[in-house]
């Protein structure tokens, strides 16, 4: 729905409040239809990046006193597709209304902040993990140094991984539930997915049930099955099968390698500890190496890859540098 300036190319405030308002009431009408196709949630959360946008979509929420904060926790109502455009005549109307509710109560002065969603963040430091239960009942488990926006709303459950890593467990539910991660969307209805955001691109883990996962501004859609990893490198989008035990495995505290070069488990490592490993030997990284370690003990993985390798370590401060061969005070007898 398009926003027509005034005369002089410029909408007044009241003139813009009534515009916003009136098409978060299209917005609103249209997300209640139960055949709601991904595409639309995406126009949506396009639309709805918007400050302004945002808060007149509460606005109309709150204004209508249409659904309450415990929808989630109860089977919405089903709205025929046929009546989405009598919803979105009524949903104008009252959006008009409740623009001049505004303008009563404050006649003169913008006040967004008053009006804003409200945003809900969390976040995780570096050999952190945490759980959190949303407010429908879905819970979001953070990995190491991850920061999590939830903005629920009774039309949308949207949440945006900001950096990091986590396990959504999504509780059932009419309402899609869609996690932005970088330039990825993920939406899902029931379900268990892993998602990392990672410099290169997101990478996003099926656990169990099913998801659907498209870039912004793509018209591709990929479904994932359980056991399948889809992942975003540049332009490419690649998707291969995982064991889920593994891709989860970060969940229990535990970091298992089977069968990596030893520079990807070092990596892996090195996203629990402020304590960094390193391997600047090429043969050595490439070596091949397995094993289950806690997450953040660096002690026992580089034990573990010393004993394995024959090779010895160097300390500076915070950085320890693996090297081929082994340590001499290894081979010096009692």
């Amino acid at each position: 729905m398009m926003i027509r300036p005034g005369k002089q190319g410029q909408m007044t405030g009241k003139t813009e409040r009534t515009a916003r308002l009136t098409a978060a009431a299209g917005w609103y009408a249209e997300l209640q239809d139960q055949a709601v196709t991904p595409d639309v949630w995406q126009r949506f959360l396009i639309w709805e990046r918007d400050p302004a946008n945002a808060a007149a979509f509460r606005q109309v929420e709150a204004g209508l006193d249409a659904l309450d904060r415990t929808r989630f926790t109860r089977p919405a109502r089903a709205v025929p597709a046929r009546r989405v455009a009598i919803w979105t005549g009524a949903l104008a109307a009252a959006a008009a209304l409740v623009a001049g509710l505004v303008v009563v109560r404050q006649p003169d002065r913008e006040t967004p902040g008053q009006i804003a969603p409200a945003v809900e963040m969390y976040a995780t430091a570096v050999g952190e993990r945490r759980e959190v239960s949303l407010a429908d009942g879905s819970v979001v488990t953070l990995n190491t140094a991850s920061r999590l926006e939830v903005t629920y709303s009774g039309g949308a459950r949207a949440v945006t991984l900001l950096e990091g890593q986590a396990i959504f467990e999504v509780a059932p539910g009419q309402v899609p539930f869609v996690a932005r991660a970088g330039e990825s969307l993920t939406t899902a209805l029931g379900t268990e997915f892993d998602i990392w955001l990672r410099p290169e691109g997101a990478a996003i883990t099926l656990i169990e049930g099913a998801v659907k996962v498209s870039r912004a501004g793509d018209a591709r859609t990929d479904r994932l099955a359980p056991g399948q990893k889809l992942e975003f490198r540049g332009g490419e989008v690649l998707i291969t099968d995982v064991d889920v035990a593994e891709a989860a495995g970060w969940k229990t505290g535990m970091i298992r390698f089977r069968d990596v070069p030893l520079a990807e488990a070092i990596e892996e490592m090195n996203r629990y500890s402020e304590t960094r490993l390193s391997v600047p030997d090429t043969d050595l990284a490439s070596a091949r190496f397995s094993g289950v370690f806690p997450a953040g003990n660096q002690e026992v993985f580089l034990e573990s890859v010393l004993l394995h390798f024959e090779a010895r370590s160097e300390r500076s401060g915070s950085v320890i540098t693996v090297h081929p061969g082994a340590d001499k005070r290894r081979q010096e007898t009692p």
